[in-house]
């Protein structure tokens, strides 16, 4: 969004050299025994579509040189890990994830910061953008090993809690601003002092950032940290 920097942008450039390339798959992954829409982004696309064992597309939505939209259907016993796809003659590695569960979250960055603003001030509140990165524990069933498998960004739902004892006396989570429960898009509060709080002070505030997913009946959560402060006057240059 023009009006917030802060939400920054991923970009990958590719030169069209007229030749048939995969350039991404979106989402890039899916659970085994499930099922989903599926995206597949390149330049002159041509030929079938190929996604590895136990995959298989039920129904081809549309297709064109950029792109081509389908639903898939992944078997129970295909082969969890990271796999190429192909289109054709050309292919992508390491393009789609095929996974079994979802054992664990980590919320990206783990630690941010939002900034007050906005009213009647000259700066606007700073918003903190989140996502939650679902991630298979393998076939050890153990966090932190080497076959832990990174699933991706997920829809998850949002919530925030007061980070620690001081936080919670201050009620910095009624303060200090307002969490999209399904997006992980923290704004904070207006500038300025606020006459609702203890000695009248601003809303910053000292946060948790919790995000949950539904993993068959069983809630899996993620948590970072979210400081809420107040403006920055001065942005030096990037060199």
């Amino acid at each position: 969004k023009r009006e917030h920097n802060e939400w920054g942008l991923r970009m990958r450039a590719v030169r069209d050299a007229g030749q048939s390339a995969v350039l991404a798959v979106q989402p890039g992954f899916i659970r085994a025994g499930g099922e989903g829409l599926m995206t597949v982004v390149g330049t002159n696309l041509n030929g079938a579509l190929d996604l590895g064992p136990g995959l298989k597309v039920v129904e081809e939505g549309s297709r064109g040189a950029g792109h081509i939209l389908v639903r898939v259907a992944a078997d129970g016993a295909a082969p969890t890990g990271v796999r190429a796809i192909k289109v054709g003659k050309s292919g992508l590695a390491d393009a789609l994830t095929v996974y079994s569960a979802i054992d664990r979250l980590q919320v990206e960055p783990a630690y941010a910061v939002g900034r007050v603003g906005g009213n009647g001030g000259a700066e606007a509140a700073v918003q903190a953008v989140f996502d939650a990165v679902a991630w298979s524990n393998g076939a050890d069933g153990e966090a932190g090993t080497a076959d832990d498998l990174r699933i991706g960004p997920v829809p998850a739902q949002w919530s925030v809690e007061p980070w620690n004892e001081r936080a919670a006396a201050d009620q910095d989570v009624n303060f200090a601003g307002q969490m999209d429960k399904d997006e992980g898009v923290f704004t904070p509060a207006g500038a300025g002092p606020n006459p609702e709080r203890k000695y009248q002070t601003n809303n910053a505030g000292n946060l948790k950032v919790i995000a949950t997913v539904d993993e068959g009946g069983q809630a899996v959560q993620g948590d970072g940290h979210l400081m809420v402060t107040v403006q920055r006057w001065v942005n030096p240059p990037i060199r």
